[in-house]
């Protein structure tokens, strides 16, 4: 677990360099008791993900436009290609809440995860290529906290999945 931390705080100290090394996301999926809801928080490197989807989609799209309606548009069709979360077999949608830069050259988007039966017995799947396609060295990490199972994985492009077993 220190190791972890370790990891954590460099991860972020490279967040507000100019340039920073690491090419990775990290996110969360919870149970909020007070609204009765499952969520997913994920936090970008805003330029990363705005160069890619400059690049994808051939509209300029930056940190400053970012959270307009059309380019949040944009972001939501990519996102929905590279990240699925399954109850079983049956895929879970999920609804954005919240798309808003967090701090300096951190993106955050929050959805509520719908009609996750968190009560069920069914092993949870989260697929995550998030950025994969833009940079080699990638990963993504997911806090998975869904009582009372507490798990952290690293997905990366030789590791595009795991499951959660409650």
């Amino acid at each position: 677990m220190k190791r972890f931390l370790l990891f954590l705080i460099v991860v972020f100290s490279f967040a507000f360099a100019e340039a920073h090394p690491l090419k990775m996301t990290t996110g969360r999926i919870y149970y909020d008791n007070d609204q009765q809801k499952c969520f997913l928080v994920i936090n970008f490197f805003t330029d990363d993900l705005t160069q890619h989807l400059t690049e994808i989609y051939h509209f300029p799209i930056t940190e400053n436009n970012i959270t307009e309606e059309s380019n949040r548009e944009l972001f939501l069709d990519y996102f929905k290609k590279k990240f699925s979360i399954y109850d079983g077999s049956k895929e879970i949608s999920y609804t954005p809440e919240y798309v808003k830069h967090a701090d300096d050259n951190v993106l955050q988007v929050k959805f509520i995860l719908n009609h996750l039966n968190i009560k069920s017995k069914e092993d949870i799947k989260v697929v995550n290529t998030l950025m994969f396609d833009a940079f080699d060295n990638q990963s993504n990490i997911i806090h998975f906290e869904l009582k009372p199972q507490k798990e952290i994985v690293l997905f990366s492009t030789t590791k595009p999945f795991h499951v959660f077993h409650l």
